[in-house]
């Protein structure tokens, strides 16, 4: 992994990584998802996570899933240069 994203110029500071759930970020994570559900971004249609009151952590392990028609969205990022562009 480190070195596909050595090739893609990414030069991360490996010493500040962060989990989602860790004690200094979940109140940002809560926000956040609070805040993209609000705005109608996730969840759409009836689907079930449990949520773990003890340390926030979100689970989705015993839902049974039903598949959906959505939207699925590609990102692109132009090269300075004009010659192309990378997909993501």
């Amino acid at each position: 992994m480190t070195e596909q994203l050595r090739h893609m110029g990414v030069s991360p500071a490996w010493d500040r990584e962060r989990f989602t759930m860790d004690a200094g970020l979940q109140k940002s994570v809560k926000e956040s998802f609070v805040k993209l559900y609000n705005d109608g971004l996730i969840i759409r249609g009836n689907y079930m996570v449990n949520w773990c009151t003890h340390d926030g952590a979100l689970s989705d392990i015993e839902v049974e899933h039903e598949d959906t028609d959505g939207k699925f969205y590609h990102i692109t990022y132009p090269f300075a240069d004009g010659s192309g562009s990378v997909l993501k």
